[in-house]
């Protein structure tokens, strides 16, 4: 399991209860099922194991496994480049599903999203949705969509966002903006906000009533900070993990 082992050990530590019925496998391959260029498959939380439902599901994620595996083949095809915000990512996704299960996603309306490189330098865009929590209460089956992008979306780095009809209300518990004020200050946080907004540096300055050098000097702070490759870029990036109020 290598570095990986962590994140089996949290769902290893769940108490899981019974389930009022079963998920049918065929059932979700059908209504999952749409493209050729999308692999499906079914994670089983109690059992720490995935099921690939598609035939493509090698090609497109590069993962040569049995049809039935550790859940850990999905981190292991993620570059270098992009696996510890992933793992980040997905320590977090775990923590807060466990901790606030059945509070917060609806079952197969509110999906998590995120793109990233594989080791076989594809880009993918993976969407995982939560299919059956059991009698605790806890999240039991998922269902995940890994699509090939290569080509078609830009791509710069690791990014996650939230999408349903609970989205904003797991923005807010899954990473509020009390977690990111400890990574930018509150200053930072203000010109960011106007970066997005399409203010430049002399702008910003004026409105805030600082020098153009200090503005710069906090832009190349927010940049450091959040591992983005300029300003622009940061605000994405910021706004994709959910540090403003949408």
């Amino acid at each position: 399991m290598g570095n990986f082992e962590y994140l089996i050990n949290i769902m290893r530590a769940q108490s899981f209860g019974q389930l009022d019925d079963t998920v049918s496998i065929e059932d979700v391959a059908k209504r999952y099922a749409l493209f050729p260029n999308e692999a499906i498959y079914v994670v089983d939380y109690k059992a720490i194991q995935i099921e690939p439902l598609s035939n493509n599901f090698k090609r497109i994620t590069g993962i040569d496994t049995p049809l039935k595996n550790e859940v850990t083949a999905l981190y292991e095809h993620v570059h270098t480049d992009n696996l510890q915000p992933f793992l980040r990512y997905t320590e977090k996704v775990l923590r807060y599903g466990y901790e606030n299960a059945g509070r917060a996603y609806a079952t197969e309306q509110d999906f998590n999203l995120n793109i990233y490189r594989t080791i076989h330098n594809r880009i993918v865009l993976k969407s995982t949705a939560i299919l059956q929590y059991d009698s605790e209460n806890k999240i039991r089956y998922s269902v995940g969509k890994i699509m090939d992008v290569t080509g078609l979306i830009p791509f710069q780095h690791f990014g996650y966002k939230f999408a349903g009809p609970n989205s904003q209300k797991i923005y807010t518990a899954f990473a509020g903006l009390h977690e990111f004020e400890q990574i930018l200050t509150n200053r930072e946080l203000e010109i960011l906000h106007l970066v997005g907004h399409g203010m430049h540096t002399r702008q910003i300055a004026e409105k805030l009533h600082l020098s153009r050098h200090t503005v710069d000097t906090h832009k190349r702070n927010i940049i450091r900070k959040l591992e983005a490759s300029n300003s622009i870029d940061a605000f994405n990036k910021a706004q994709s993990m959910g540090l403003f109020k949408l």
